[in-house]
C-alpha cells in the first residue's frame, strides 16, 4: 500500500510503504530536497556478521608462573591442557575461554571462576559484549590445532587465528540460546560416554572374574596354581565366555548408536 501527500508551505511527500512479503515499514520523507530515509523493522530475523576473529574475542598470552611459586588456594591454574594446579591468586575474572598456545593445541576449557592463565596458553582478553559460552563454541567450531607450527612442541600463534573470519549472529539472545543448546548437547554426550565406560567395564570385569573362577585367570597370572584340566569345565568355561563376548559387543553397539 502507497500513500502520498504534499503541502506548498513545507514542500514533503511521506510515502509509506508495507510490503506484503514481509512485515517490514519503511518511510521516506523528502524535506526541502533532502532525502531522509527512516526504517521500522517488525519481527526480523537477526543478522549475521562476518567479521575477523581478533576483533571478535582477541587471545593473549597467559602470565608466568613457575610450580614451585604456586601457594595453594581456590584459583585453577590452567595450562594448555586444562587446569594443572591451584594458586592464592587470580590474574583474570571468570568466565573465560582458554586454549593451549604451547604442546597441547586445539584443546579448549571454559572456565566459570576467577582463573591463572598459564604462559603454555591463550586466552580471551575481551568478549567485546558478545556471549561468552558462546565464544567458546566459537572457537571450537574453527579447529585450532590446524593452526599448530613446529616440529617437536607444536606451538599456535595467536596472529593467524586472528586473521581468521568467521560469521555470528549479532543478537546477544541469539548467541545466548546458541551456546546453551551445544553445552546441553556436550553434557548429554559426556554422560552417555561414562554410562557405556561404566557398562563395558562391569561387563569386562565379569569376563575376568568369570575367567578367573573357571582357571583362565589364575593360570595367566599364577602357573603354578593351574588346575588339572576338566573337559566338561572346559566347554562349559567356553560357552559362557563366548556369551559373555557377545554380550559385550551388544552393549557397545547399543551406545555407540
Amino acid at each position: 500500500m502507497v500513500t502520498g501527500t504534499t503541502s506548498p508551505s513545507t514542500r514533503y511527500e511521506r510515502i509509506s510503504v508495507s510490503p506484503a512479503s514481509c512485515s517490514i515499514k519503511s518511510e521516506y520523507v523528502i524535506a526541502s530536497h533532502a532525502f531522509k530515509p527512516q526504517y521500522k523493522c517488525i519481527n526480523y530475523i537477526p543478522t549475521w556478521e562476518q567479521r575477523k576473529l581478533g576483533e571478535v574475542a582477541p587471545l593473549q598470552r597467559g602470565f608466568d608462573l613457575p610450580v614451585n611459586q604456586m601457594t595453594p588456594g581456590p584459583y585453577p591454574v590452567v595450562m594448555s591442557n586444562g587446569i594443572g594446579g591451584w594458586h592464592s591468586r587470580y590474574m583474570v575474572k571468570g568466565p573465560g575461554v582458554v586454549t593451549g598456545r604451547s604442546g597441547t593445541i586445539g584443546s579448549l576449557h571454559y572456565i566459570e571462576q576467577n582463573f591463572w592463565p598459564h604462559n603454555t596458553s591463550l586466552w580471551v582478553t575481551s568478549f567485546n559484549g558478545n556471549e561468552p559460552r558462546f565464544i567458546y563454541w566459537l572457537y571450537a567450531s574453527i579447529g585450532l590445532e590446524r593452526f599448530g607450527s613446529g616440529s617437536g612442541v607444536p606451538t599456535l600463534n595467536r596472529n593467524d587465528v586472528h586473521d581468521l573470519r568467521v560469521g555470528f549472529p549479532c543478537d546477544v539472545a541469539e548467541q545466548r540460546r546458541i551456546g546453551t543448546f551445544f553445552s546441553r548437547l556436550d553434557s548429554l554426550i559426556t554422560l552417555h560416554q561414562r554410562k557405556r565406560e561404566s557398562r563395558i567395564i562391569r561387563v569386562r570385569s565379569f569376563i575376568w572374574l568369570a575367567g578367573d573362577i573357571s582357571g583362565i585367570g589364575v593360570s595367566a597370572y599364577q602357573p603354578e596354581k593351574r588346575r588339572p584340566y576338566d573337559r566338561r569345565q572346559h566347554q562349559r568355561r567356553n560357552v559362557v565366555l563366548r556369551l559373555l563376548r557377545a554380550m559385550d559387543q551388544r552393549i557397545q553397539g547399543r551406545c555407540n548408536s
